[in-house]
């Protein structure tokens, strides 16, 4: 009866040592749990207690719910940064655009500047040239009816002079005329008194 009396309390004092070994090692873990959890909620800015982390847990929901009811202003928000990008690339390129057709209509106007001068001196040397071209012409038209007016008082002169050169003509032939009219023709030889043949042509 004693040595089952003395085995049964040694077995008790083994449990009780093997427990009070596990509680020593339970102690050290929750101490070693606490001091990690001290650290962690020092380095994350948060209450290590648990009333004070369900409290954290609560505003983190709270937080999420708004985060998701603040979702869709979010993505309206994206968008809308995504069309105002987008907008100032157009008005990028519409400046782009303005720019290089601002400088074309310089190069036009330049053109249109150089070209007008240019008319203008091919006027006015067009126009000198036309004056000159009226003068020579009018001095052309001038010596034309100087020569026509001198040419017909030469056929007049002439004219005149041939009237003049043909009247002792006229007059010569009549005289002519009529001093044959009145010198008596003479007689022609007969072939028969003379004797003799006609010569042969």
């Amino acid at each position: 009866m004693a040595a089952a009396a003395a085995d049964a309390a040694h077995r008790a004092r083994t449990r009780q040592e093997e427990r009070a070994a596990e509680l020593t090692e339970a102690a050290r873990r929750e101490a070693e749990a606490a001091t990690a959890l001290t650290e962690t909620a020092d380095a994350v800015n948060l209450p290590a207690d648990r009333p004070a982390l369900t409290a954290v847990r609560r505003a983190l929901a709270d937080h999420t719910a708004a985060l998701a009811a603040l979702w869709p202003a979010l993505r309206d928000r994206a968008e809308a940064r995504r069309a105002v990008a987008d907008e100032q690339a157009e008005a990028s390129r519409t400046g782009e655009r303005v720019a290089e057709l601002d400088q074309r209509m310089a190069e036009a106007a330049r053109l249109a500047a150089a070209a007008d001068e240019h008319h203008t001196t091919l006027r006015s040397t067009v126009g000198a040239a036309v004056a000159e071209l009226e003068r020579r012409l009018a001095e052309t038209a001038g010596a034309l009816a100087t020569c026509e007016r001198d040419q017909k008082q030469a056929r007049h002169e002439y004219s005149a002079a041939d009237r003049r050169a043909a009247a002792p003509r006229a007059v010569s032939s009549s005289l002519t005329r009529t001093s044959m009219k009145r010198r008596p023709r003479a007689p022609r030889p007969s072939p028969r008194s003379s004797g003799s043949r006609p010569p042969a042509c």
